[in-house]
């Protein structure tokens, strides 16, 4: 399977909403995230979180297993993060990527 295909099929048939053992907070922020080697930053919305990971929203793909940083835009906080799924997600007629994380907060 080619990256391409791979960040948009995440987890495949598996629901990836389903795969948090704890409970997910909804909490609409901003956040900045960027790669590991911290060459580039990108914005992104953050929408839930729990104490394992979050979900946000982007206009990029990432890869599954890629290694990212994410920092709140209104709060003291960054977190370290591993990409578990990306999928399309339709905003407003915007083609963004849904993206959950496993990090560790």
């Amino acid at each position: 399977m080619d990256d391409k295909k791979q960040v948009r099929t995440g987890y495949g048939h598996q629901d990836p909403s389903e795969l948090r053992q704890s409970e997910r907070n909804d909490f609409d922020t901003p956040v900045v995230f960027s790669d590991a080697g911290i060459n580039s930053h990108h914005n992104a919305m953050m929408h839930n979180f729990s104490d394992e990971g979050m979900y946000f929203e982007s206009d990029q793909p990432l890869r599954l297993g890629e290694k990212i940083y994410v920092k709140t835009v209104n709060y003291c906080s960054v977190n370290k993060c591993e990409v578990r799924w990306c999928r399309s997600v339709d905003a407003d007629g915007k083609a963004m990527f849904g993206i959950g994380l496993h990090c560790d907060i």
